[in-house]
């Protein structure tokens, strides 16, 4: 999805160095999420067939569109793989990542911005094969179960370090099938993400036997931009960011995209 104005963007003149309008010379802010989608924050519409139809849409992508419309910026947004979206970003080949957790390491790589998105950590697991539900949670008692993940994800968040899950699923049809198939017995999602699949036409939660708890603790995760830190002005960009955040907040306008899209 690319916007272009055909008017002189003064903070994409400042971005790139330009002294004409970013769609005149080629120029874009391009932001990538995972191909897998991440719905309701980031998917491609389906027609009645099933079949992808129309441009990336969903909370994640309002937000910074709203942002960097407002800031005359152009844009492209992208579904690559995850790994790639990150790489990319980092090198500066793309600008901006959506949908990012913080770590030490992305502390490091990119410039973040305030969060907009907050979600409810949970595990997954199927109830035919744990009627009585999971035991214990914590990072030690977790270590009692086989756990699968996303390719390419961090799970620091719950406690999870690098190589203690089977992060061979590409997408989430293949990461349900895995966890029915016994071939692991829990995996860790945000709730809203995984209603949110309905959207597409996978209502994963109408399954009786995907059985869900939450993370213990009463645990927030927060989402974020990462910017790339290989961009002349890139601090110019994340403060154009930053403010969109805090408009977007002060006014509602966050509260008010996340119950359309979540009905939370």
């Amino acid at each position: 999805m690319i916007k272009r104005l055909p008017i002189l963007l003064p903070l994409a003149a400042l971005l790139f160095g330009l002294s004409l309008p970013a769609h005149a010379s080629g120029d874009t802010v391009t932001v990538c999420d995972d191909s897998a989608e991440w719905p309701p924050f980031t998917y491609t519409p389906r027609n009645p067939a099933g079949d992808k139809a129309g441009a990336v849409t969903g909370y994640s992508v309002e937000v910074i569109g709203d942002i960097l419309r407002r800031a005359d910026i152009d844009f492209d947004i992208r579904l690559v793989p995850w790994a790639r979206c990150l790489a990319e970003t980092r090198s500066g080949q793309m600008q901006i990542v959506l949908n990012a957790y913080v770590t030490p390491d992305r502390l490091q790589d990119y410039l973040i911005s305030k969060p907009y998105l907050t979600l409810t950590p949970h595990f997954f697991y199927d109830r035919r094969k744990f009627p009585d539900g999971l035991g214990g949670l914590t990072p030690a008692e977790l270590k009692r179960y086989a756990g699968c993940g996303m390719r390419g994800f961090v799970y620091d968040q719950y406690g999870i370090k690098p190589g203690e899950l089977d992060q061979s699923s590409s997408s989430y049809d293949i990461l349900l099938r895995k966890l029915m198939a016994s071939r692991c017995d829990y995996f860790p999602e945000t709730i809203e993400a995984i209603a949110g699949f309905k959207v597409i036409g996978k209502d994963y939660l109408a399954d009786s036997r995907l059985a869900y708890i939450p993370l213990p603790g009463n645990t927030r995760l927060r989402a974020h931009f990462l910017v790339t830190r290989n961009l002349p002005r890139a601090y110019e960009l994340l403060k154009a960011l930053d403010t969109g955040i805090d408009r977007l907040e002060q006014s509602g306008q966050l509260k008010s995209l996340m119950k359309r899209y979540t009905g939370r």
